[in-house]
């Protein structure tokens, strides 16, 4: 690890805690980061001149960051699994650690593209491709039964053989109330 990268990785420590104890509404950095990746909210929930909009856009760029990191290496090591040969290692190291800014670069203005675009809809995140991995990441709702367990074991405990002649409206009035006082 260069000391750039130190560098980089300490400025995105600071900001995640200075942006997680600034931000008082959105105690999670998944929430911030699941806002400012969705095309209708960005950074307009935040005041421009604030310290907290400068601290969520550096977040929020670290986090591009690591992700297309993450997504660099996975194919590098299966690129450098393909050739074992220790002539190419000098020359694709060089070639690597130039190639790193220059991705680097390009994560940042996509971002900036990003934060410019006055497009609020969903199909805007085709024209980025890094943030749109970030979107999936942090907006990706996992499917779960046990609410619906709960819900049809509630129904069991309503409908028993001496209420079976309840109406369907009635059932589900009763299901309701029984839900919410909960």
């Amino acid at each position: 690890m260069t000391s750039a990268d130190r560098t980089h990785c300490n400025a995105c420590r600071a900001a995640e805690v200075g942006t997680i104890a600034i931000v008082n509404v959105h105690k999670s950095k998944l929430y911030i980061l699941a806002t400012v990746s969705h095309p209708k909210f960005k950074l307009r929930w935040l005041n421009s001149s604030d310290d907290e909009y400068n601290l969520v856009k550096i977040l929020f760029l670290c986090e591009c960051k690591k992700l297309y990191q993450r997504e660099v290496g996975t194919n590098e090591k299966k690129n450098s699994s393909t050739s074992s040969d220790n002539e190419n290692f000098f020359y694709n190291f060089i070639k690597n650690s130039n190639n790193s800014k220059e991705k680097q670069n390009v994560v940042e203005m996509e971002c900036l593209n990003y934060f410019e675009d006055k497009s609020k809809t969903i199909d805007s995140l085709l024209n980025y491709n890094v943030i749109q991995k970030v979107f999936r990441q942090y907006n990706t709702i996992l499917p779960s039964s046990a609410p619906v367990e709960r819900l049809f074991s509630a129904g069991g405990q309503i409908l028993t053989p001496r209420r079976n002649p309840l109406s369907n409206s009635m059932f589900e009035t009763l299901l309701i109330l029984k839900k919410r006082e909960k």
